[in-house]
C-alpha cells in the first residue's frame, strides 16, 4: 500500500509539470477521452469530493491534479453533482511530454 503514495520529488507533482500542463491545455484537451460516470448515486453522495470519483474510475494518484485541471476543477471540494462525464487523459501522453520537456540537448 505504501508504494501508492506519491514520492516527494516525483516529477508529476513538480511545478514544471503544472506549468507544462497549463501551457498545453488545449492540445491535451484534444487528446482526452470522455469517461461516463458509472453511478449517479455515487456522484450525488460524493458531490464535494471529485478525488473519490476519480479513484472509483481508477485514475492514478499522480494524474489526479492533471485530470482535475483539464476538467476545469480548481478546487477538488467544489460541487460536481451535475457531472455525468469527465475528461481523462492517458498517463503515457503526459510521460512523453515530460520526457520531451525535460530532455537537455547539448
Amino acid at each position: 500500500m505504501l508504494s501508492n503514495l506519491p514520492i516527494e520529488n516525483d516529477i508529476y507533482f513538480s511545478e514544471s509539470t503544472k506549468i507544462m500542463v497549463r501551457a498545453n491545455r488545449e492540445y491535451l484537451l484534444g487528446l482526452t477521452t470522455e469517461v461516463t460516470v458509472l453511478h449517479k448515486n455515487y456522484v450525488q453522495a460524493h458531490k464535494y469530493d471529485f478525488n473519490r470519483i476519480m479513484r472509483q474510475h481508477n485514475v492514478p494518484l499522480r494524474m489526479q491534479w492533471i485530470v482535475q485541471y483539464l476538467n476545469g476543477i480548481e478546487d477538488p471540494n467544489q460541487d460536481v453533482s451535475g457531472m455525468t462525464t469527465f475528461k481523462n487523459i492517458n498517463e503515457d501522453i503526459i510521460s512523453q511530454m515530460l520526457t520531451r520537456v525535460n530532455t537537455v540537448r547539448t
